[in-house]
């Protein structure tokens, strides 16, 4: 499959009026040859590879020009004017041409078929999307319905035992639509999403707005990093992740807080919490891009069922060139950040604004350029 320009929009017709001026500078200067016919083959070469047209056209060129400048050298060299010797060069130039001509072929249907794969994925990943969608809704439903018949049995005078059976119901309810709401959201984190201008700040200040409607924590907002260009879904996938995981792990009365700052020639995101933190081997698997489902204990992914969720977004990170971070926070609890290059993210300058929250003391975090956590 090739991906060939047509002749009125490509350099066809500059080309063809170039190599007739070669030819008349061949015939007008005669034992200076070599300049106008050598110009001539580059501007094939230079012309047929920034706007191919038509193999045939292609084919038609080089053996024309061929023709035309090589009666002019052999002319000269019937006449002495040149060595016959130098005649060689007709037929090279030719084969010359031909290897350039084919080998841009080559590319350019490489290219093509790249495009074809490239628009095939697309379409399959919206139908992905789409039907996570769908299963997540049908999924949804189903399990709101199921939730509130339950709440009107329970709200029944009932025994004790049959009341903690029935609360027992109600959390597996609640533990399957968490579940289904992490799975769409990693779904969506490993799907490529469009890249747009974004404000990095707002994005992640109604995340947390987000949050804190249905959470009761202590929010605080400490970010700094300005516009970028960047993919939102899958950021926002990524900060929804974070935020779950450190909301499993703090009490009620504990406190969650978004970070994103510039350190050098790199970004950090994330989310620093109140709670226990993470244990030290935890951190370290984080630290050293080795954290698998199998590295949360089985205690531990029985309470946060996280694991899964903190290796995507690794994943994420580190398909961009950056990596997670782990370590503790100023808070006393896990701090985790996602560390990119800040040219990863294209970041503009911020515009002057106001700040609506409080600020924070500065994080007891890893640098970027280390992989070692502060704290188990």
């Amino acid at each position: 499959m090739r991906s060939e320009t047509p002749i009125h929009r490509s350099l066809f017709v500059p080309w063809m009026v170039f190599s007739l001026a070669c030819v008349g500078l061949m015939t007008r200067l005669p034992g200076e040859e070599t300049i106008p016919y050598h110009l001539g083959w580059v501007a094939l070469g230079v012309a047929y590879g920034l706007n191919p047209w038509p193999i045939r056209w292609a084919i038609g060129a080089v053996v024309g020009y061929a023709v035309g400048s090589g009666l002019v050298l052999m002319g000269r060299a019937v006449d002495g004017t040149i060595a016959l010797e130098e005649t060689a060069e007709i037929p090279l130039m030719c084969v010359l041409a031909i290897l350039m001509i084919w080998h841009v072929s080559r590319r350019q249907s490489a290219l093509a078929d790249l495009d074809l794969v490239r628009r095939q994925e697309a379409t399959r990943a919206h139908r992905r999307e789409h039907m996570a969608r769908l299963v997540s809704h049908e999924i949804k439903t189903t399990l709101t319905i199921a939730s509130g018949y339950l709440d009107l049995v329970m709200a029944k005078p009932r025994a004790s035992e049959d009341r903690a059976d029935l609360e027992v119901a109600r959390d597996e309810l609640h533990r399957l639509s968490r579940a289904s709401d992490r799975l769409l959201r990693m779904m969506r984190m490993q799907e490529e999403h469009a890249v747009a201008l974004v404000d990095i700040d707002s994005l992640m200040r109604q995340t947390m707005e987000r949050w804190s409607t249905v959470a009761e924590r202590t929010w605080l907002f400490d970010t700094r990093i300005g516009w970028a260009h960047t993919a939102p879904h899958r950021l926002r996938a990524c900060l929804d992740t974070l935020i779950e995981n450190s909301l499993r792990h703090t009490p009620p009365d504990g406190t969650i807080r978004l970070i994103g700052f510039h350190l050098g020639d790199h970004t950090c995101l994330g989310v620093a919490d109140s709670g226990p933190g993470l244990t030290r081997d935890k951190a370290r698997a984080i630290n050293e891009e080795s954290l698998q489902l199998t590295d949360v204990d089985a205690d531990e992914r029985q309470h946060s069922e996280a694991g899964l969720g903190l290796s995507i977004v690794q994943e994420v990170a580190r398909e961009r060139g950056g990596h997670l971070v782990a370590g503790r926070s100023a808070e006393g609890g896990a701090l985790l950040l996602m560390v990119l290059p800040r040219e990863e993210l294209h970041t503009l300058a911020q515009p002057s604004r106001p700040r609506e929250v409080r600020r924070t003391d500065t994080l007891t975090a890893a640098a970027p350029g280390g992989r070692s956590a502060t704290g188990g």
